[in-house]
């Protein structure tokens, strides 16, 4: 939700991208997710359930990079997009 609440208030789309692995059985499936910040891939993830592998992919991000890191990143991509 971190994640999230900061590409609200500093007003980046945010998009989780998931899918369910095929090769295992129906009583176990497991969901792999990205998520895109203004169409960027900068997180993966994987899980037992849909949500479990959007939280991994959120927290992966957020492991990886401070809030500072993160703004400055978005914010070069911003200026190449001008």
């Amino acid at each position: 939700s971190r994640l999230i609440e900061w590409c609200q208030k500093n007003r980046h789309k945010i998009a989780f991208r998931t899918c369910y692995d095929k090769e295992y059985s129906a009583n176990h499936p497991v969901f792999y997710s990205t998520v895109l910040v203004d169409g960027m891939e900068v997180g993966h993830g994987s899980g037992d359930s849909k949500k479990e592998a959007e939280q991994h992919a959120a927290f992966s991000v957020a492991q990886y990079m401070s809030d500072e890191q993160c703004a400055t990143l978005l914010d070069r991509v911003d200026r190449l997009t001008q």
